[in-house]
């Protein structure tokens, strides 16, 4: 399938007749040119609905035709197209009442299907989409994952911004785009300048699209407040190319009439800034589910995993807060993760304080070893066993080793949030005293033995 300035080429009969099936284009799918038989008799003219029958008489002649067949684009055809695309993207938005995505999309008075149907009308991202599709099924479905999920942050807000949720549904979608015909969308992002640079082609992209003029810009500003650990150049996953344009983007550019609409667009500040912001947390949460291996207890991994990184001001608050809210069974042990970053954030030297251990944490650890801090207590050092991965994967982790106490773990003991049993009454925290310390947890050991001089 290859698009071109008047039409859709196809040079494959298996491939035309899953396309005619696929999309239901009876009475609708046509040629601008005539198909011929080796020998120049026409075997169908152009300009004249294909009948199913056609398909059975080409299977009967094989190899006594020329494959080629140049469908004709219009309105009818791109119509077909569009719709097929929102009942696969909506086959994806009902994988269950337990499902995160679902959770998120169940609200009462938006109507997603309607915001797909707004953002597939665009002729060149409606071919597109349907092109990736056709190449690699799960590639489309990890964007379309990223569209919806992106929309349904947008969705738990009341948001009075024209096409808010068409757009945000695009600038999910399309963050992803530069790396279709690969695999390095499937394994965790190990390096931030790659993924910036990723998200500046992908914007490129948004912008021959001839989309809004917030989403190409809330696609290539997303990475800049996205933490994700740095590593080394050569950690870079094989398979990451450059010249994506070059070889999966030929002709692919707007309509004449999408061209000139998308001149008049004026940038919306408050939509980009909205959707820069949701679509940090998006790409959060696909980067998360790559990480978490016993899918049942996703919901609740990822509720706790972006409230703790709102505490630590990853995340901006007014969207984190809807989403917490929506997964009301987690939202206790959301709010007591929120506080331990609040807590960490309390430190004078940033990113040094560490609450261990996680999630039940029953005391502050110096991750940098600031020997020159007042609120070090001397004498009581912490000996970790192994290394502990940061909550959320965002920041350093935390190595082996020894680390003196905080005073800021005093808060852990005071705090009525991180001591409550969910019904406003105080609760022994499992991990609190010294239970961290006790046989049961080998993964810490407190020493009592006086600091060496």
């Amino acid at each position: 399938m290859k698009v071109t300035d008047t039409g859709i080429l196809f040079e494959d009969l298996g491939r035309l007749n899953g396309f005619y099936l696929e999309l239901r284009l009876q009475g609708v799918l046509k040629f601008s040119e005539p198909v011929l038989d080796n020998t120049g008799n026409i075997l169908i003219k152009e300009d004249v609905f294909v009948k199913e029958s056609f398909f059975d008489k080409l299977k009967e002649m094989s190899g006594s035709f020329k494959p080629h067949f140049h469908v004709t684009l219009t309105a009818e055809l791109i119509a077909k197209i569009s719709e097929f695309l929102v009942r696969k993207v909506g086959d994806l938005s009902n994988a269950g009442p337990g499902h995160f995505l679902t959770r998120l999309l169940d609200l009462p008075h938006h109507r997603p299907d309607a915001y797909m149907r707004s953002a597939f009308r665009n002729q060149s991202i409606a071919l597109s989409a349907y092109r990736i599709y056709r190449d690699d099924d799960d590639f489309f479905t990890h964007l379309c994952e990223l569209g919806l999920l992106n929309m349904a942050i947008i969705m738990q807000k009341y948001l009075r911004v024209r096409g808010i949720h068409k757009n945000a549904f695009l600038a999910g979608f399309l963050s992803d785009l530069p790396l279709a015909g690969q695999s390095t969308w499937k394994e965790p992002s190990a390096d931030i300048q790659q993924v910036r640079s990723r998200a500046a082609k992908a914007a490129d992209m948004a912008d021959r699209l001839k989309v809004a003029p917030e989403v190409s810009a809330s696609i290539a500003e997303f990475p800049q407040g996205f933490p994700i650990p740095e590593f080394p150049r050569n950690s870079i996953p094989d398979g990451e190319s450059t010249d994506f344009s070059a070889e999966h983007l030929e002709n692919l550019t707007a309509s004449p009439g999408e061209e000139e609409a998308a001149n008049n667009q004026v940038m919306n500040e408050q939509a980009r800034e909205i959707l820069g912001e949701s679509l940090r947390i998006a790409h959060f949460i696909l980067e998360t589910k790559k990480r978490i291996e016993d899918s049942d207890y996703f919901a609740e991994e990822m509720v706790y995993r972006i409230s703790y990184n709102a505490g630590k001001g990853v995340f901006h608050d007014d969207l984190i807060r809807p989403i917490v809210r929506k997964f009301q069974e987690f939202e206790l042990e959301a709010r007591k993760m929120r506080r331990l970053a609040e807590i960490e954030n309390k430190c004078i030297h940033p990113s040094s304080a560490w609450a261990y251990p996680k999630p039940r944490a029953a005391q502050i650890l110096c991750q940098n070893h600031v020997q020159s801090c007042p609120k070090m207590i001397r004498g009581w050092d912490i000996h970790v066993i192994s290394p502990q991965q940061a909550f959320g994967w965002l920041g350093a982790d935390l190595a082996a080793g020894e680390y003196a106490k905080c005073e800021l773990e005093l808060m852990l003991q005071k705090d009525p949030i991180l001591n409550s049993d969910g019904d406003g009454k105080k609760s022994k925290r499992p991990g609190s005293s010294n239970e961290a310390n006790s046989p049961d947890n080998p993964e810490a050991q407190e020493s009592t033995a006086p600091e060496a001089e």
